[in-house]
């Protein structure tokens, strides 16, 4: 019986799904997840999991969004980059996995020891059919197959491989057509994708902490005046995680000016960028990014086969043009699901919605509406009123698969 080690960067957020998932197609081999599992209470990190490798055949490493804070990569005494370190020297296979969003670390963000991180061909984790390949490798290890990592690395993607599942298959194609609506374009992968994935996911997973910054972003983009935020007395993370915001932002000219006072003033003086790109950004684009993102990082990890596709320029029956935000075709059934993502001003859009819905004969249960603060209160009233899934962003993250499925 084969046992792998997954380690998981830069966290567990989708490597517990993942694994699941393992472990029904593979149970022949025996899965641990972080190398901490490895360490008995009290004991000695590296003597414990030099003790471990004796029996561990394999290593994979799950890359989902790089990570913004600092993360065990950049830690000596972090269990999993200890494991790590000990694969490497004991010539153990390791394998990098690529979520829909994950990418290797730069050179520069690794360790001498861990460079050689590098010279693994990754294999990105995008379709059920990679997910299949995936699986199949495994079980064609064994035990005693310790030195070479050929099985998992015949399947690895091409460098050319795509960093998103491939845009509107057919049945997402089909669906609109039966509804009546014309497909004028779909959105193609841009060079900047990731680094305002990062952003996006910055700014989604950490929200209540940039709030202030983000709601007086949005209030100087239509005069672009430089606005002030006072971060005293907002707690030490409200104040990391917005100067940190800035800091990006300002890299990324998305603030044509940013200054940070700090202890005692916590002062944050800036004026956002008007140009298309950041505009789009601030005013719900980043929303639309996290959800996508979001989604797309939970049916991989619980292999459920999707396609998706995003800002799809329509016509529809009427001969009215539209933007659809987000489309999905998730299962073998090919359910469709379909959402919209708003930061503000939801009320002139949802009734539209719910009419466009039933145009296209879309139950309630596939419909969803993104929405940014809402109470969870205004939301389920919403949901009633308007027949259909009106989330918050709390809500969003923690919707589950099942419920995508409709089971």
């Amino acid at each position: 019986m084969a046992h792998v080690l997954l380690l998981a960067h830069p966290d567990e957020r989708y490597a517990d799904a993942f694994l699941r998932t393992l472990k029904q197609y593979v149970p022949s081999h025996t899965f641990t997840l972080s190398a901490a599992q490895l360490v008995p209470l009290g004991g000695s990190v590296r003597k414990s999991l030099q003790s471990a490798f004796e029996r561990i055949d394999l290593v994979l490493i799950l890359f989902s969004a790089k990570a913004w804070d600092e993360n065990w990569l950049e830690h000596p005494s972090e269990p999993d980059r200890i494991a790590l370190t000990l694969a490497f020297a004991q010539g153990k296979p390791v394998q990098p996995i690529l979520f829909p969003d994950g990418h290797l670390p730069d050179e520069a963000e690794l360790p001498d020891e861990l460079k050689e991180l590098l010279d693994r061909r990754p294999f990105r984790l995008t379709t059920k059919e990679r997910f299949l390949e995936l699986v199949q490798a495994l079980r064609a290890t064994n035990d005693g197959n310790t030195t070479a990592p050929q099985p998992v690395q015949s399947v690895a993607a091409p460098a050319e491989a795509p960093s998103t599942p491939e845009p509107a298959q057919d049945n997402i194609r089909q669906f609109l057509t039966k509804a009546g609506i014309t497909i004028r374009s779909l959105s193609e992968p841009q060079e900047h994708d990731e680094t305002l994935d990062r952003l996006a996911q910055l700014m989604g997973l950490r929200y209540p902490n940039i709030r202030l910054v983000y709601q007086n972003i949005k209030r100087s983009l239509n005069n672009g005046d430089t606005f002030v935020v006072n971060l005293s007395g907002y707690g030490d993370r409200c104040v990391a995680d917005s100067t940190q915001l800035c800091t990006e932002l300002h890299r990324l000219a998305f603030l044509e000016h940013y200054e940070y006072r700090k202890a005692p003033h916590y002062r944050i003086t800036a004026r956002p960028s008007r140009n298309p790109i950041a505009y789009n950004f601030f005013t719900g684009g980043w929303l639309e990014r996290f959800t996508r993102a979001h989604l797309s990082k939970m049916l991989v990890a619980s292999n459920v086969p999707f396609n998706i596709a995003y800002n799809i320029q329509v016509v529809l029956p009427e001969e009215r043009n539209f933007e659809f935000d987000i489309l999905l075709s998730i299962g073998t059934s090919g359910r469709i699901l379909w959402f919209e993502t708003k930061t503000s001003d939801y009320q002139d859009r949802i009734h539209k919605y719910s009419v466009l819905a039933r145009i296209m004969g879309l139950p309630p249960q596939q419909v969803y509406l993104v929405l940014l603060e809402t109470p969870e209160q205004t939301c389920e009233a919403l949901r009633r009123m308007h027949k259909m899934n009106v989330l918050n962003l709390d809500g969003l993250q923690t919707l589950t698969v099942p419920q995508l499925m409709g089971s």
